[in-house]
């Protein structure tokens, strides 16, 4: 139970800290898109002159660029931070077209009116990229429910083929009826009271089920002599557990099935 505990703790700090990071990175962003805005107006409004390559080029013709930046981050809000991150994208949008209508209507600056076309593509995009998302985040809920689904019905389907094959194996031994679903329902109790977890009760559970398949391939005479076997007979019953070893072998996926049949009559020692 400790190092169950303990898994579970370390588990539990992982997903506060991814938790943790998350939050830093959405402020930093929304403080890096403020952070531009002054830049942007200041490129916007400038006169000044740069020489590039012999070339004089205004600050000014910068302001696309610091935009586009800007606006890269309202896009990584949405993708990466949901339904926070489009609200929030949708907030600081709405507010950039209210001062840049403000200005074109209020105060007469012409000069906005390539920004608020922007700022309107800018929340078209935004718009079609969460409902996208959405859209994928359902289906991939939806496929999850299907595999969830589909999953538990070949777990049933296993189950009940297994207990089929335990019980043609019971029926088998007179002398023993009923014996290998004894074994496994103690054997599920002994690991529930060893703490261990669900996948690994389930494990054992199964394990224990099929560990006497091998007695499929022992004559039924021999299984159900009266008396005591001679050593050739003896013999043949052993065998049980290495032709239970070969039978579910073949069942790669759950190597621990073969396993608990080529080992069960073995001392811990």
């Amino acid at each position: 139970m400790e190092r169950k505990d303990s898994f579970f703790d370390s588990l539990k700090k992982e997903i506060k800290a991814m938790r943790t990071i998350s939050r830093v990175l959405f402020f930093l962003a929304v403080a890096f898109y403020y952070c531009m805005l002054p830049v942007t107006m200041k490129l916007a409004s400038s006169r000044s002159m740069l020489i590039l390559w012999g070339e004089r080029i205004p600050y000014s013709a910068f302001t696309g660029v610091v935009s586009s930046l800007s606006n890269m981050v309202l896009v990584v809000l949405v993708v990466f931070f949901g339904k926070l991150g489009f609200l929030t994208s949708l907030v600081i949008t709405a507010m950039a077209l209210m001062n840049l209508t403000k200005g074109i209507l209020v105060s007469h600056i012409l000069l906005s009116l390539p920004g608020f076309c922007f700022m309107i593509t800018t929340l078209i995009s935004l718009i079609i990229i969460h409902r996208r998302n959405e859209q994928v985040k359902r289906m991939q809920d939806e496929k999850l429910i299907l595999m969830k689904v589909e999953q538990e019905h070949l777990n049933k389907v296993f189950a009940e083929t297994a207990q089929a094959l335990a019980s043609a194996i019971d029926a088998k031994d007179r002398y023993t009826h009923g014996h290998s679903t004894r074994v496994a329902e103690y054997s599920k109790e002994i690991a529930k009271r060893a703490g261990k977890s669900e996948n690994e009760i389930n494990d054992i559970y199964f394990a224990a089920l099929l560990h006497d398949v091998g007695k499929i391939g022992v004559s039924e005479a021999i299984i159900n002599k009266k008396g005591k076997l001679s050593d050739y007979e003896f013999d043949q019953v052993k065998k049980h557990t290495v032709l239970g070893w070969e039978i579910l072998s073949n069942i790669t996926s759950l190597p621990y099935l073969n396993i608990g049949a080529h080992y069960h009559h073995e001392k811990f020692d």
